[in-house]
């Protein structure tokens, strides 16, 4: 399966199932139909919990595919738009870095300037979807909101890694600069 948008030609999805289990036991939970049992409602938080904020980004997107077209409604179609254009926007990158074992910091700074962004909408969302149902207890409500939660935990921790890296420049920058005294008729460089 492919997914084609203006960003990119052609994402091989099943390449990226291949690093995400999430997306297959959001699924299959959806499909099922049943009560989510409390473990399983752990199991989801524990295992989006211990990702990067990257990696959440790119699973809960798969997710949200799941849940848009089992939805299939208006909040349904905003989430699979927004969802498609996330795997669009960050899964080549994130691809190309995963086959290729690299991980330049540049690299993922890069990538992170726009996800705490992505994964708060992604968030609102969600969370939009859960709306639907009348019964929070639902199973789709509550994976939507198992998802809405960790990808708001995720932004506020990729925002965390954004700042970190920008304090870092800044003070890498003030350590490389040198002073400069500017007397009446000279400029003294310390």
């Amino acid at each position: 399966m492919r997914i084609i948008n203006n960003k990119t030609d052609n994402i091989d999805i099943t390449k990226l199932y291949s690093y995400f289990s999430l997306p297959f036991t959001v699924k299959e939970l959806l499909s099922s139909n049943k009560e989510l049992e409390d473990d399983e409602e752990y199991a989801l938080h524990e295992i989006l919990s211990e990702m990067q904020p990257d990696c959440a980004l790119i699973s809960i997107a798969l997710c949200a595919r799941h849940i848009a077209n089992h939805i299939n409604n208006n909040r349904g179609g905003n989430l699979l738009s927004h969802s498609a254009f996330i795997i669009g926007e960050y899964a080549p990158t994130w691809l190309s870095n995963a086959e290729n074992n690299n991980n330049n910091d540049y690299i993922f700074q890069d990538m992170l300037m726009d996800i705490p962004d992505d994964l708060s909408l992604l968030s609102v969302l969600l969370t939009g979807c859960i709306s639907k149902y009348h019964n929070k207890q639902n199973p789709v409500a509550k994976i939507c909101n198992i998802l809405a939660v960790q990808a708001a935990s995720h932004s506020d921790i990729a925002q965390a890694y954004l700042d970190a890296f920008k304090e870092s420049e800044a003070k890498s920058e003030e350590e490389y600069n040198i002073p400069v005294i500017n007397t009446e008729d000279k400029i003294i460089r310390l």
